[in-house]
Parts: structure tokens; sequence; C-alpha cells
């Protein structure tokens, strides 16, 4: 339970954090609901579409929506890795099966 408080709630509000503010902006530029229809449509078609589609869509952008992609991209990777790293450490050290049999 500590674990989850120190280690995992921080880093799960932070990506949250940068996933909200991505999709606000986002929202703001976008007719999101269009785009997400435009996507789904593309990706059942081919498997070739979708990198074509995403590439597409990112060379209209705006340069500030590109450089928030990017940051939020760059932020979910680092804390992706940092819980990773984590989760690791622990079920080396033999805490992590104690953690998960005091949760039962």
């Amino acid at each position: 339970m500590i674990w989850g408080v120190r280690y995992v709630a921080p880093r799960l509000l932070l990506s949250v954090g940068f996933f909200w503010t991505a999709f606000k902006i986002t929202a703001q530029s976008f007719f999101v609901s269009k785009i997400l229809s435009n996507f789904m449509a593309v990706a059942f078609s081919s498997v070739w579409a979708t990198p074509k589609f995403i590439a597409s869509a990112l060379n209209s952008a705006e340069p500030q929506v590109l450089v928030l992609i990017s940051a939020c991209g760059i932020a979910g990777f680092f804390l992706a890795v940092k819980l990773f790293r984590s989760i690791r450490g622990m079920v080396a050290e033999g805490n992590f099966s104690a953690v998960l049999s005091k949760s039962r």
C-alpha cells in the first residue's frame, strides 16, 4: 500500500496530468470527434494506412501542438521507464510477492 502511494500514485497523476493537458489543447485546436471517426475508418482499412494517417496529421498540425505532443510522449516514456524499474526492483528483491499477498 505504501509502495503504491509513494511510487505509483505520483507517476500516475503526472501521466494523467500530461495526457489531460494534451487532450485539452488538442480539443481546442481540432474537431476531435471527426478526427477519431476518420482515424477509426483508416485504422480498419489497412495496416499501412494508419502510419500514413498519423504522419499526415502531424505534418498539418500547428507547431505548438507538435511540441506538446512530443513533450507528452517523452514524459510518458520516462514515467513508464521509472515505473518499470521500480517494479523490476521489487520483483528482484522479493517485495512484490509480499505486497500481493498483503492485498488479498
